[in-house]
């Protein structure tokens, strides 16, 4: 018995929602249902194919090369004491003006912004 695609599609949202209510992993959840599905269509060696290239692909990409950097930063930042300063400092330039937390946090992020590049 073969199923309609539109069916194992149906099937596959209902199992991706009962997975993110037993709080898989969204990431999981959608990668498990997505390979299933197409496994379901297209068989076993295109899925595990198409798994490879996009895995590989996505690994690959130039743009995640920042992240860990970015991450190294933000500890840096934290631990040297510059994230509380700018805050404060943005307290006492704005912090007396209604909403002033909220303008605050806007010129603290904007000043770390400036700083972390």
């Amino acid at each position: 018995m073969t199923l309609d695609p539109q069916i194992i599609g149906y099937i596959g949202i209902i199992v991706m929602l009962i997975l993110m209510f037993l709080r898989v992993p969204v990431a999981f959840a959608m990668a498990t249902v997505g390979f299933v599905g197409f496994y379901l269509i297209n068989g076993l060696i295109p899925s595990l194919n198409i798994m490879q290239s996009t895995f590989y692909g996505v690994l690959r990409s130039e743009s995640f090369v920042a992240v860990p950097l970015f991450i190294l930063m933000g500890y840096f930042a934290y631990h040297s004491g510059i994230v509380t300063n700018l805050f404060k400092t943005a307290m006492k330039w704005v912090g007396h003006a209604p909403g002033g937390i909220v303008q605050a946090t806007i010129l603290g992020g904007a000043g770390f912004g400036a700083t972390s590049g």
